[in-house]
């Protein structure tokens, strides 16, 4: 059944009438986008609620399709890097790292969005949440006691945010001290923010572990 809905959606776009020389003619150089919600069909399975998109085009025709990520890897439709077409591992790993890419993207959206909408509501951090942005954006993330003050804001005004796409940063003796200060009731507001491996530092360092 997939391979009739590929033959449908691709052979009309190809030069190539056989699926398999057709599915070569069309390659992934590394263009895709984050749809924000799963609102789009794969064109060239039909997979619903599709959220990332990665751009294949035909060498020959210079038609363009917009697919899942799965696709790419599924069909082998070559994948080109720095005019280099890449070997299956290889390009398995390239779409696996341009999706981790939009992930991570749209959580760095999704955090200064929220951050801007606090900093509109809160007199508090009016003044300052340009400060805890730049902060953010050069350290990738968070003090434990920042993001204390911000996820207490978060909740005093009912604004929504996803707690895993915010990062604690305690790797300096600073940052470090000011998480083990903090009481149980307090760590468990900035948990659900920590990895594993943080998780399993904290642990080690409070010697529960």
């Amino acid at each position: 059944m997939w391979l009739k809905r590929v033959a449908k959606n691709l052979l009309p776009l190809s030069k190539s009438q056989t699926l398999q020389v057709a599915l070569k003619e069309w390659y992934y150089d590394g263009i895709c986008n984050d749809l924000g919600e799963p609102s789009a069909d794969c064109e060239l399975c039909d997979h619903p609620e599709i959220k990332y998109q990665f751009e294949i085009e035909n060498e020959f025709t210079g038609n363009k399709l917009l697919v899942g990520s799965e696709c790419i890897t599924k069909f082998r439709i070559p994948v080109i890097e720095d005019d280099k077409v890449l070997s299956d591992k290889e390009a398995a790993k390239k779409v696996q790292e341009d999706r981790n890419k939009l992930i991570e993207a749209a959580k760095i959206k999704r955090v200064i969005e929220a951050l801007v909408v606090l900093g509109s509501v809160d007199v508090y951090f009016t003044d300052k949440i340009d400060r805890f942005i730049d902060y953010y954006k050069s350290r990738d993330g968070f003090t434990p006691r920042q993001l204390l003050v911000v996820l207490r804001g978060f909740k005093f005004k009912g604004i929504k945010f996803t707690k895993s796409d915010f990062k604690i940063k305690f790797r300096r003796h600073r940052e470090r001290d000011q998480l083990l200060a903090m009481t149980n009731e307090e760590v468990k507001i900035l948990w659900d923010c920590l990895s594993k491996v943080q998780k399993l530092r904290y642990l080690k360092l409070k010697g529960e572990i």
